[in-house]
């Protein structure tokens, strides 16, 4: 039997054949992918009469209902609707003056291309002087009329003008008649209308090559340029610090229809990019100029639930796929850690979620989230929420030129919530916690720190990042997994420089002792500041790569020692019920980042 789409309020449409067997043999609750009209739409069988219609990319749903629920509403309308039919998107009539078709054309060098009958109609309405804004084709004209039969184009971007006259229309036909202009060569023409009234500019083989069935595309023959910015997929560019910015809504409207693989060359203000999407929401933009690339990402809709300070905390990929799957007024329930809810769909883009051992219920919405977190830069911080503040501008800026620099911070009273004062605080709160007896061995340093020097060395930040990444193929694990630990390291006052310039050297070791050290040939660092501190006068804050680490006891200790094999350091801790390294070895200084100078 039949099934139909419920498009609006008394509209439906026939779905084809072959998804009509499907939900006619389905069971309730399955589900399966069908394309239409070029998308990936979730058919779901709700009950014997229902179903849902969801968009795999945009997320939007209609429901559906079978040929006989179908009957029964016409039955109860006295066959009053509407069926495969859609008056809200036919071409309005062309203007007409006199008995005369006239129509308003842009001149592309000695070519005319006709704008379509409502963009032609709103320029014939403005007074001498008056502008009209226009968006077409992803990007936003201004339209300003000269007079009678004469107006200019001018792109609000770009400020490039052209010419714009009024003529008598000889037998043309407009294409993408929503949304802008078109040419009237014979690749663009439209052989006719498509079923809801479009003159669509992909027009091809009789049928058209947007999706009906979908919002997003639904507004892409819309002349709301508000509507299509809400609609459009959401894509990011990853920042100099790892920051994810967003891209304008009309790339974005780009980048969503480019293929995988395919090339997208796009002019940004002076320079020209190459946008590529290597997989499905991944991509990577590159400057032609200057070879440079970044990463981009496409930001995705999912479900989140209100905790109990009022945050907004993701829900599990099962509940988020159950509510995309449950109709408006559904309802499930589903089992979390040991708790079992039952979660109600009230709107398109809310829910509620009752613990059914309670009764306490919380919010439910669908909302963006962004692309992954921002990575770790290397600063000795993870980015933070506050940006454009001075102390990451010299990073960027030390990072760009790859020149050393070192900041200077000191402790302050009041708060700030920028980057100078998480480093210090991050610097001082792992002063503090190693000031403690922290299981055994190492007792407290009564001191204070009075400040931090914040070294930016990029060509050690660069070794570093490229150890990690070796780390990560070798031990085939992701970089929570590496044990990237802080650690000091205590020596004289004056070797501190050299070591923050070009990094611990392997050859000095024992230079002047001959000790290579108990626990294994090695740069030595402690998780204890007072170990360090007894070292030298200088004492450093270090990110420090374990990787695999070889615990040894006292017992093991053996000067000069190489490491050991399959292994890539040697800690020794501090006590039987510690798991903070007393004594922590590191055989490659790829392995080490000096990112802090301490003063107490």
């Amino acid at each position: 039997s039949k099934w139909y789409c419920i498009w609006k309020q008394g509209t439906y449409i026939p779905y084809d054949s072959t998804i009509c067997d499907w939900l006619s043999k389905a069971n309730n609750g399955d589900h399966a992918t069908f394309p239409i009209h070029g998308n990936n739409y979730l058919i779901c069988k709700q009950s014997k009469d229902d179903c849902t219609q969801t968009n795999t990319t945009s997320k939007f749903t209609r429901t559906g209902i079978s040929q006989p629920k179908y009957d029964q509403l016409m039955n109860q309308t006295n066959g009053s609707m509407d069926v495969d039919d859609d008056d809200d998107y036919k071409s309005p009539s062309p203007v007409n003056n006199g008995g005369c078709q006239y129509r308003w054309y842009w001149k592309d060098k000695n070519n005319l291309h006709g704008y379509s009958d409502d963009i032609s109609q709103e320029i014939d309405k403005l007074q001498i002087n008056d502008s009209y804004p226009m968006f077409a084709h992803g990007q936003k004209y201004q339209i300003t009329k000269v007079s009678k039969d004469k107006a200019t184009q001018t792109n609000v971007r770009s400020n490039f003008s052209r010419e714009v006259i009024r003529k008598i229309s000889v037998n043309v036909n407009t294409s993408f008649a929503q949304s802008g202009a078109y040419s009237n060569s014979s690749r663009s023409k439209p052989a006719a209308p498509c079923r809801y009234g479009h003159q669509c500019r992909n027009w091809k083989n009789g049928n058209c090559q947007y999706s009906h069935d979908d919002m997003n595309d639904r507004n892409r023959h819309s002349n709301d340029d508000e509507k299509r910015q809400s609609q459009t997929e959401k894509w990011y560019y990853e920042g100099h610090n790892g920051e994810w910015a967003a891209m304008p809504y009309w790339l974005c409207a780009k980048l969503s229809n480019l293929i995988i693989g395919e090339p997208l060359k796009q002019k940004i203000g002076a320079s020209l990019y190459e946008f590529k999407k290597t997989n499905i929401g991944k991509g990577t933009q590159r400057n032609t100029q200057t070879n440079k690339t970044r990463q981009i990402r496409l930001g995705e809709y999912g479900w989140h639930f209100e905790a109990n300070n009022k945050s907004l905390k993701p829900m599990t990929s099962e509940a988020n796929t159950k509510l995309n799957h449950t109709a408006i007024g559904g309802s499930f329930t589903i089992t979390l850690g040991n708790t079992k809810y039952l979660i109600t769909k009230i709107s398109k883009n809310q829910a509620k979620q009752k613990n059914l051992s309670t009764n306490f219920e919380r919010n439910v919405v669908l909302k963006l989230r962004l692309p992954n977190k921002p990575h770790n830069d290397d600063s000795g911080h993870s980015d933070h929420k506050h940006g454009g503040d001075w102390v990451k501008k010299r990073y960027g800026k030390a990072m760009k030129t790859g020149k050393m620099d070192t900041i200077k911070l000191e402790p302050k009273r009041t708060l700030k919530e920028d980057m100078a004062e998480t480093i210090f605080r991050t610097c001082e709160s792992q002063f503090m916690r190693s000031c403690q007896n922290m299981g055994g061995g190492a007792d407290g340093l009564n001191k204070t720190i009075t400040e931090v020097q914040y070294v930016i060395n990029p060509p050690l930040i660069k070794k570093f990042q490229a150890k990690k990444k070796q780390l990560m193929a070798k031990h085939k694990c992701k970089e929570n997994g590496l044990n990237i630990i802080l650690a000091w390291h205590g020596t004289a006052a004056a070797n501190v420089q050299n070591i923050v310039t070009n990094n611990f050297s392997l050859a000095k070791l024992g230079a002047h002792t001959g000790n290579k050290g108990a626990y294994g040939a090695g740069i030595y660092f402690s998780e204890f500041a007072k170990v360090s501190g007894a070292y030298g006068d200088g004492l450093m804050l270090c990110k420090v790569i374990l990787g695999k680490q070889y615990q040894m006891t006292t017992a093991q200790a053996q000067v000069g020692r190489s490491l050991e094999p399959g292994y890539d350091s040697h800690v020794v801790v501090s006590g039987a019920t510690s798991k903070y390294g007393q004594e922590v070895v590191i055989f490659d200084v790829d392995q080490i980042l000096p990112c802090y100078i301490i003063k107490y």
